[in-house]
């Protein structure tokens, strides 16, 4: 199974059922809540960065799992999860522009 929509959900109803199942990857996620201004930002920085990676993944024909890993070495990833920089205030389509702005950047620079 793999994860790709918000609103999928999958029920098992047995142990027989779960026992199938096997951890392929565990990817990265903050250890830390995301606070700004006394309030709690961890889910909505989270499902920001589903939106943003889910534009990636469309834009460059690749899986969510590329696109995500491709997302989370990037300097925009970092400062999304900083409350301080307000990335997250800004909407997924202007990030994504961003982090193909730092891509792009950092190809010239090798």
């Amino acid at each position: 199974m793999r994860y790709s929509k918000s609103n999928d959900q999958v029920s098992l109803h047995t142990d027989k059922a779960i026992s199938f199942l096997k951890l392929r990857e565990k990817r990265k996620t903050p250890c830390d809540k995301i606070m700004y201004n006394g309030q709690e930002l961890t889910s909505f920085v989270m499902q920001k960065i589903e939106h943003i990676v889910n534009i990636i993944a469309e834009k460059d024909v690749v899986s969510f799992d590329l696109a995500y890993t491709g997302f989370v070495k990037s300097q925009i990833y970092r400062s999304l999860q900083n409350p301080a920089s307000l990335l997250w205030a800004e909407n997924a389509e202007f990030i994504t522009d961003e982090f193909y702005r730092e891509k792009c950047l950092g190809s010239r620079a090798t």
